[in-house]
């Protein structure tokens, strides 16, 4: 996905005060959130696979941005490598939005054969 397919995808969620079937926030602005793996199995299975957005919050559908972006980059890297019985290759992305800063990662969807 490109920086514009994000932002647009984002800005829908938002205006719609909605996730979708395809975009996941999470306001994790420090770490990586323990039930992740759900969200992650869940895009991995869907067909074109889905977009977790950290630094979002879906209770008051408001951006309140990240911190530690490398610590949380390593911990999902680490999840797709060591957990996953397919290693996927996730798509990260650091943005500014509303002037803050949120990652977003784009999951893509596993072979059909796991």
């Amino acid at each position: 996905m490109t920086k514009e397919e994000i932002v647009k995808k984002i800005k829908y969620g938002l205006e719609l005060s909605s996730e979708l079937p395809d975009l996941e926030f999470k306001t994790a602005r420090q770490n990586v959130p323990n039930d992740i793996w759900r969200t992650i199995s869940a895009f991995a299975n869907r067909k074109g696979g889905g977009l977790v957005v950290f630094g979002v919050s879906q209770e008051s559908n408001s951006v309140v941005g990240c911190q530690n972006l490398d610590l949380m980059q390593t911990k999902l890297t680490e999840y797709f490598n060591n957990k996953m019985s397919f290693v996927l290759r996730p798509e990260y992305h650091v943005i500014e939005y509303e002037n803050k800063t949120i990652l977003a990662v784009y999951i893509p969807e596993c072979p059909k054969d796991y």
